[in-house]
This record gives C-alpha cells, sequence and structure tokens, in this order.
C-alpha cells in the first residue's frame, strides 16, 4: 500500500469524523448527498484508480493529479452545501453529477489517448 492510498484512508476518517462532529443536523438531503458525493470521490480517486491503473506507473502521476483535482473540487462544493444547504436537493445533486461525470470523461480521455500513444 503506498503513500497515496494512506493519503486516502487518513482523508476519509478525517473527513468523516470532522463532518460527523460538527455538523449536528443531515436532516437536510442535500448534506447527505453531499457527504456521500465527497466520499464517493475520495474512494474512487484513492482506491478504485490506483486498483485500475497497476502496472502503468507511466501515467500515474498524471491521473493522481486529475483524481485529486476532482477529490479537491467536490470536496470544497460539498463542504458549502453542508454548510449552507439549499432549500431544494437538486442542486447539489446536479452538481456533484456533473462534477462525477466531468471526472469520468477526463480520466477515460487521458487513458484513451495514453493507451493510443504507444
Amino acid at each position: 500500500m503506498g503513500i497515496f492510498n494512506f493519503s486516502g484512508i487518513a482523508l476519509l476518517v478525517l473527513f468523516n469524523l470532522i463532518s460527523w462532529l460538527l455538523v449536528e443536523d443531515y436532516t437536510p438531503m442535500s448534506r447527505l448527498i453531499s457527504w456521500g458525493a465527497i466520499d464517493a470521490s475520495i474512494l474512487i480517486t484513492f482506491f478504485i484508480v490506483p486498483f485500475l491503473q497497476r502496472g502503468k506507473t507511466s501515467y500515474a502521476s498524471a491521473c493522481n493529479l486529475i483524481g485529486s483535482t476532482y477529490v479537491f473540487f467536490t470536496m470544497l462544493l460539498g463542504i458549502i452545501f453542508m454548510i449552507w444547504p439549499p432549500e431544494s436537493y437538486k442542486w447539489p445533486l446536479i452538481v456533484e453529477t456533473v462534477l462525477l461525470m466531468g471526472y469520468i470523461v477526463i480520466a477515460y480521455a487521458f487513458i484513451k489517448a495514453n493507451s493510443n500513444a504507444r
């Protein structure tokens, strides 16, 4: 297990610990959507992507950079939605889904471009 996976575990534990201790009420659905999206982004970036790129170290750092950027923006917007939850759950759901789809498209395009370059 590399330092990237260890930092993912630490970030996941730290985020969940802080969010469950500081947020008193998860009643608005927007808070739960944001919390789930942040957890999913950490799991995807730090555990699933490294598993898929085993043995392909030539572009691992670029994939990690793309994933870390995705986690950063998901955390930033998710924390904003958790602190100031909108009336409807639709905005967090739309924003987090657009971020996830953007990440999937960019990561897929990067992987395909790298595999075609060889």
